[in-house]
């Protein structure tokens, strides 16, 4: 997973640890980080691939692993 920061990787281990859907404001209080980290960290996930996006608009977007495994 040279492609992610160590915080990346540590959400994206929370939420393959998990059955529930995380908003940006779990994993904000969860890691202690800015709503703005979040939704970041969050953002690159889900582009890599390693994230599934659910809901629509910001506000209303819950985040979920995809299954796939961090390389």
């Amino acid at each position: 997973m040279p492609d992610l920061t160590q915080r990346q990787r540590d959400i994206l281990d929370f939420l393959m640890s998990t059955e529930i859907l995380a908003s940006v404001d779990n994993i904000s209080e969860r890691f202690s980080i800015p709503h703005s980290a979040a939704k970041k960290d969050l953002r690159i996930l889900v582009e890599k691939g390693y994230v599934s996006e659910l809901g629509e608009g910001d506000e209303d977007k819950y985040y979920r692993s995809s299954g796939r495994p961090a390389d």
